[in-house]
């Protein structure tokens, strides 16, 4: 896959050869930047967000679907546009979206393109929406959709990130609760709007609604913690009909409470929660694509080894994208599935390693030393 966007410094390019893919590299070589912007590069692609002021100009992929193998790409560019042009832009900035997906296995095969906010799909011209591409939209029943749209689209759609440092923002521990309407099952959002806790409320919902409408899955995800020591008993409660302590108003809805061992799960330390947190993604289904920021982080090192093998585990139901610190990490991981992140004249890159360095690192192994030790006592320096 290819991205190019500003922050980068251009196009950077990264090849998923195997399940597992671990990217280390100095401080500020560009490994956040770069997860951050496939993640945000796979919902432009589906409209799942749309920020004008991204930086991304362009995206390509590559999909191995049974026999088919497919490119997809998209590119985007801004430019003033006129309000007779776009009446919705007011005169403003806008963007176009070009974007084209191929069957390589026969590469004249363009199995639909969108060109200046027209997509032309099965011998049919759609009109879309300035600056969206095909995949974010759901075109009438009368279009016909190939079936490699679909895959592409859920492909895409079920990238998740899970970003770097601890999933608390507030400067102290506070207890969590969630609520909901009483003739909305699913649908649980906390007291406030737009907390700075909204990780550990994610992953608070996720287990709600996974305790009520997916029990296998709430009872894979309480083994899994119980597994690795986080807990001993998981506790969802769901009071019906109750008032949160600290709501807004007064109103009466469902009130959903979540305590690992008697504690309230707003209030657990750092470590458990980063750990709860990758665990979740791990857990649910939507993911096919994992972006995987620092795990290390906060994690005592015997409670990280097991969360590992965990990733280890889950990385062959999908492909898992890790950055580190690491040396734990890097130990953990196989000489090729590491990719080396460098940042030269303020433009990121992504590469493995040379021949010169694997025998330098066949070496150090045979002295007796470990994969994280060699990464990151400059054994990979040039």
């Amino acid at each position: 896959m290819s991205i190019a966007d500003g922050a980068l410094g251009g196009s950077v390019h990264l090849k998923l050869e195997s399940k597992r893919t671990v990217l280390v590299g100095r401080n500020g070589a560009g490994k956040s930047l770069f997860l951050e912007s496939l993640n945000d590069a796979a919902n432009l692609a589906v409209r799942r967000a749309f920020r004008r002021h991204l930086g991304i100009t362009s995206f390509s992929c590559e999909i191995q679907c049974g026999p088919q193998h497919l490119n997809y790409s998209f590119e985007r560019a801004s430019r003033n546009a006129s309000v007779e042009e776009d009446p919705s832009s007011q005169g403003g900035v806008v963007w176009d979206w070009t974007e084209r997906c191929t069957d390589l296995s026969a590469p004249q095969d363009v199995l639909w393109r969108v060109d200046n906010g027209v997509a032309t799909v099965g011998g049919q011209e759609i009109k879309l929406e300035q600056g969206v591409g095909l995949l974010g939209v759901a075109p009438a029943a009368s279009v016909h959709v190939p079936t490699e749209l679909l895959i592409v689209r859920e492909i895409l759609g079920r990238v998740r990130r899970v970003s770097a440092g601890v999933p608390r923002r507030s400067e102290s521990r506070t207890e969590l609760f969630l609520m909901r309407e009483p003739n909305n099952r699913n649908l649980w959002f906390p007291p406030h709007a737009h907390g700075p806790d909204y990780r550990v409320e994610f992953v608070a919902r996720s287990i709600l609604t996974w305790f009520e409408s997916d029990r296998e899955r709430f009872d894979e995800y309480d083994a899994l913690g119980r597994r690795l020591g986080l807990w001993k008993k998981l506790q969802p409660t769901v009071l019906p009909k109750a008032v949160a302590p600290s709501t807004p108003d007064a109103a009466a809805r469902d009130v959903g409470i979540l305590s690992v061992d008697k504690v309230n799960f707003g209030c657990l330390s750092d470590g458990t929660l980063r750990a709860a947190e990758i665990l979740a993604v791990l857990v649910s289904p939507t993911g096919r694509l994992l972006l995987i920021e620092e795990p290390e982080t906060s994690i005592h090192p015997g409670l990280l080894r097991k969360l590992l093998n965990e990733v280890d585990s889950y990385s062959l139901q999908r492909q898992v994208v890790v950055s580190t610190h690491s040396p734990d990490v890097v130990s953990q991981s196989k000489p090729d599935e590491l990719r080396l992140v460098r940042r030269v004249n303020n433009i990121t890159s992504i590469a493995t390693l040379s021949p010169e360095q694997f025998t330098r690192l066949k070496d150090y192994l045979c002295d007796d030393g470990t994969l994280g030790e060699f990464m990151f006592s400059g054994g990979i320096d040039d």
